[in-house]
């Protein structure tokens, strides 16, 4: 199987992510693990994607950030911090498992966490240049209050919405039915729209999947969460300590305690 990913790089990633660069007070932040602190239960994973993921963000950014400022990061970011939360969990690897449009074979292809992020690091920068025959027409990324502001609208069809969504990240006079902001975006925002070309091992088939990076560190992120509340209830139904009491036992302290207690839950 042959799987290319945009902009493939080798270098490591640091055991805590770089400071969101560009921001107001943002060098400052640093992101914890998630899964660990009473804040993480609070997390309402049925909530609405953009809002998804401006809580898990808010409550996982030492000093807790501003949410203007979480909102007002781009997607690409966003998902960034998302990945980024996943490799502190020590997570190296994510398992995409996909269908071959041509014979309907399952394929399951491994990210390499490192090569996603870096990908995401390649291009630092704002704006989107799209050159037309018109000459070269800007555009911003688009942000999560973007998004969340395109999820309170509607539209007649996909094809409006696409217009109206471009239209609102132009930062000059644009006709948006010549603009293709998609392909621009895989080059200024690489994680935004994550394609992954695949060769099928069966039929030899070769095609572009469209990746869901932020979906599969949500599902990852929500697993942590389960994971959490299982081991509050282990330690109150043990030691008959409240949730309060529990978090204010230290996290190395709490590890040790569950450790203990495997054998007997186990049993």
């Amino acid at each position: 199987m042959t799987v290319l990913f945009p902009n493939p790089a080798t270098a490591p990633y640091p055991p805590l992510p770089e400071s969101l660069a560009g921001r107001s007070h943002a060098d400052r932040l640093r992101l914890r693990r998630f899964g660990t602190q009473v804040e993480d239960l609070e997390v309402n994973f049925a909530a609405n994607r953009p809002d998804l993921i401006t809580d898990v963000l808010a409550c996982c950014t030492l000093p807790h950030a501003d949410r203007d400022l979480l909102w007002n990061l781009p997607v690409g970011k966003r998902i960034e911090c998302l990945l980024s939360l996943i490799a502190l969990a020590g997570t190296t690897d994510m398992d995409a498992d996909l269908r071959c449009s041509h014979c309907g074979l399952s394929v399951e292809v491994s990210l390499t966490l490192d090569e996603l992020l870096e990908s995401g690091r390649v291009v630092n920068c704002e704006e989107v240049q799209i050159r037309l025959a018109a000459g070269v027409r800007r555009f911003r990324r688009p942000t999560g209050r973007d998004q969340l502001t395109w999820l309170a609208q509607t539209h007649s069809d996909e094809a409006s919405c696409a217009a109206a969504m471009i239209a609102s990240l132009a930062l000059d006079d644009t006709d948006v039915a010549a603009v293709d902001l998609e392909s621009a975006l895989d080059e200024f925002d690489p994680l935004l729209r994550a394609a992954l070309r695949v060769v099928c091992p069966d039929c030899g088939y070769e095609a572009e999947h469209e990746l869901d990076l932020a979906g599969m560190a949500l599902a990852q992120l929500q697993r942590a969460q389960a994971s959490l509340l299982a081991e509050v209830h282990l330690l109150a139904s043990r030691y008959h300590w409240s949730e309060a009491e529990i978090f204010a036992v230290p996290e190395w302290r709490r590890a040790h305690y569950l450790k203990m207690l495997q054998p007997e839950s186990l049993s």
